[in-house]
């Protein structure tokens, strides 16, 4: 990996799309998903709540990478008759968005902490956030390889399904809780 994903995320998601590292990418999501479930559980004292924010993440990063192949079909499909990336592909070039949630989970980490420290991480994780939903949209952009305004309106639907899904899904989590 020759770029970082916070200045060269372009670059990052075209070179795990070409050359895919499933390793690596399930190396990712587990270290960032098991520091989010620790910082959870650090934050309240639950165990069950930790191990459940850590599987959420993973199930998270599995249904997101779904929801990206299922759009590249939809809109591919017709224009190419053949899907230029495959599954493994995008499981590899989504893992690179998780590594900015690693920095969200540093921020909400140090939030823990309070004070005006509080303020500074809030800024920053929105911050992140937005470099979080940029960075997708740069990777439908390429996953799909058309136009700006295709693309957004794409990356728009699958967040709101992704929302949707998670919203379900933590009511669930909720309920069995």
């Amino acid at each position: 990996m020759n770029g970082n994903i916070f200045t060269k995320p372009t670059q990052v998601f075209k070179e795990a799309l070409e050359a895919p590292n499933l390793g690596i990418a399930i190396l990712i999501v587990l270290i960032v998903s098991l520091i989010f479930g620790a910082i959870f559980f650090i934050g309240t004292g639950n165990i069950i709540l930790g191990a459940t924010v850590t599987i959420t993440s993973i199930v998270q990063w599995l249904v997101l990478s779904i929801i990206y192949y299922i759009f590249e079909f939809m809109f591919t499909a017709k224009q190419k008759h053949k899907i230029k990336t495959n599954f493994l592909g995008i499981i590899s070039a989504t893992s690179k968005l998780w590594l900015m949630m690693l920095v969200l989970e540093v921020l909400l980490g140090i939030a823990l902490l309070g004070g005006i420290i509080l303020t500074i991480a809030g800024i920053l994780s929105i911050i992140v956030l937005v470099l979080i939903l940029i960075n997708s949209f740069i990777l439908m952009k390429i996953i799909l390889d058309t136009t700006n305004t295709r693309s957004f309106i794409a990356w728009f639907l699958a967040i709101l399904i992704y929302m949707l899904l998670l919203t379900i899904a933590s009511i669930l989590t909720q309920l069995l809780i």
